[in-house]
C-alpha cells in the first residue's frame, strides 16, 4: 500500500503487507524529544491557632532530552509490527530554595533529608561530590543520566482503513510491550555519582487505539492507551504500607487524547503535503509506587546502617519489609491519583513519496497534590502538619521527527 498522505493523519498512519502494488512497508525514523519541567513544593505546618498551613519550601527543576530510533513493517494487509530503542542523552534534576526561603529556614534541611541546616555548607551537589556553599540558592543537583531506556516493541491493526474503504473512518488497535532492558535507577548520597542509569525498575504493556475521519482537508482524531507496569527482580518498588492497605506496585496510567491535522497546501501527484496539527490531551496516574520531586534527596545512603551516623531518624529507621529491623529509604513514595492536562501545536511536512518531517511543541499543567498519599508509614513527611505538597507544575515539550518511507 503506498503512501498518499491526503488519506491518513500522522497519528493513523498504516504499515501494511501483502498489497498488490506494493508487498510491503518499511519505515525507518528518528526523532529527538526535548521534556522540561517545573514545580513547587509547599510544606504544611501547623499555624498558633491549629490550622494547617503550606509555606513555601522548594523549587524543583529536570530536563530529559531523548533520542529515538525507530522501525515499522507490514506483516500483512493493515497489520504492522513496530520496535524502537529510547536513549536518553541527558537527564537530570535540581532542587532550589523557593522565594524568602534559605538553610536556616528551609523544612527540608530541618528534618534532615538533606544535611547542613543552619550552616554555610549544605545539601548536595552529586555530579561534584560536594554540598553548596551559601549565598547558593541550590540545595541539591542530581548526577546526569543517561542510556537505554526499554526496548519497546508492538503491533498495530487497522480494523478500518478510509484509503481502502472510503466511508470508513480508519481505526488502529494495538499492544505495545516497554522492556526493562537497562540497569535500574538508583540514588546513593555515599556514592552518588555511582548510578547514572534510566531504566525505570518495571516493565510496561500497554494496549492501544487511534481512530481518525477525514472530511476534505481536516482530519480529526480521538484515542489513548493504559499502561500496566510490572515490576523487575532488582525493582526498587518495595512494599509500603500498613496492614491491609500496604502495596508495592507501581503507578497504572491512562491516557486519552484528541486532535486535528488540517492540510493546508498537497500537491498529490507528487506525494508532498504540509499540514497543521492541534491536539489535546489528559492522562492520569493512579495511586501507586513512584518516583517524586524527592526521590533522590529521599534516597537512603549505603553507608547506613553499618555506619548510624549516616541513618536519618525518620526515613532510613522504618521497617518496610517487617523484618525487625529499619532500611534504608528507597527514594519511592506511594503517589495519589492525580490528571497531567496538556496541549500540542504542529507541523506534518512531505516532501515527497519516501520522506516525512513532523514536529510538535506542547505545555502541560499537573493537578495539584500531596507528594505521598498518607499511609506509607513516613511520618517526617507523610503525617498531618509535616506532608509535602506540590503544585504550579508545568512542563513543556519539543519532538522533532524525521522518517524515511519504503
Amino acid at each position: 500500500m503506498g503512501p498518499e498522505p491526503a488519506q491518513a493523519a500522522e497519528v493513523t498512519r498504516v504499515v501494511s503487507a501483502g498489497d498488490e502494488d506494493n508487498p510491503y512497508d518499511l519505515h525507518i525514523s528518528l526523532s529527538f524529544l526535548r521534556e522540561a519541567r517545573k514545580a513547587a513544593l509547599r510544606r504544611e505546618s501547623i499555624s498558633p491557632a491549629g490550622q494547617g498551613v503550606r509555606q513555601r519550601d522548594l523549587i524543583f527543576r529536570e530536563s530529559r532530552n531523548l533520542l529515538n530510533v525507530r522501525m515499522d513493517v507490514g506483516l500483512l494487509p493493515d497489520v504492522g509490527a513496530y520496535l524502537y530503542l529510547p536513549f536518553v542523552i541527558g537527564a537530570t534534576s535540581s532542587l532550589s530554595f523557593d522565594e524568602g526561603v534559605d538553610a536556616s529556614s528551609s523544612s527540608l534541611l530541618r528534618d534532615g533529608v538533606l544535611p547542613g541546616f543552619g550552616q554555610n555548607t549544605f545539601g548536595l551537589d552529586a555530579p561534584n561530590g560536594r554540598p553548596f556553599t551559601s549565598p547558593s540558592d541550590k540545595l541539591f543537583e542530581a548526577p546526569t543520566r543517561q542510556g537505554l531506556e526499554v526496548l519497546a516493541f508492538g503491533f498495530n491493526w487497522a480494523m478500518f482503513n478510509q484509503r481502502r474503504v472510503p466511508s470508513e473512518p480508519t481505526w488502529l488497535v494495538g499492544a505495545e510491550a516497554r522492556v526493562d532492558v537497562s540497569k535500574t535507577m538508583r540514588f546513593d548520597p555515599a556514592r552518588p555519582t555511582a548510578n547514572t542509569a534510566v531504566g525505570p525498575g518495571y516493565h510496561q504493556l500497554l494496549v492501544t487505539t487511534m481512530a481518525s475521519r477525514r472530511f476534505g482537508a481536516l482530519e480529526p482524531y480521538v484515542g489513548g492507551h493504559y499502561m500496566f507496569p510490572i515490576k523487575t527482580a532488582s525493582s526498587p518498588f518495595e512494599r509500603q504500607g500498613q496492614g491491609g492497605d500496604a502495596f508495592s506496585d507501581p503507578q497504572q496510567r491512562a491516557r486519552v487524547e484528541a486532535g486535528l491535522e488540517a492540510t493546508v497546501w498537497a500537491r498529490p501527484e507528487a506525494a508532498q503535503s504540509i499540514s497543521l496539527e492541534l491536539r489535546l490531551h489528559l492522562e492520569t496516574r493512579f495511586r501507586g509506587l513512584a518516583r517524586s520531586e524527592l526521590w533522590q534527596p529521599l534516597s537512603g545512603s549505603s553507608a547506613c546502617p553499618t555506619d548510624m551516623a549516616r541513618c536519618r531518624p525518620g526515613l532510613d529507621d522504618v521497617d518496610l519489609d517487617r523484618d525487625g529491623e529499619g532500611d534504608r529509604n528507597p527514594g519511592i513514595t506511594r503517589s495519589p491519583t492525580y490528571g497531567i492536562f496538556g496541549g500540542d501545536l504542529g507541523l506534518n511536512v512531505r516532501t515527497g513519496e519516501h520522506v516525512r518531517f513532523r514536529g510538535l511543541f506542547g505545555l502541560t499543567a499537573e493537578q495539584a497534590r500531596h507528594l505521598s498519599d498518607g499511609r506509607s508509614g513516613y511520618a517526617l513527611f507523610d503525617a498531618p502538619g509535616r506532608r509535602v505538597y506540590v503544585q504550579d507544575a508545568f512542563g513543556y515539550a519539543l519532538f522533532l521527527d524525521g522518517a524515511l518511507l519504503f
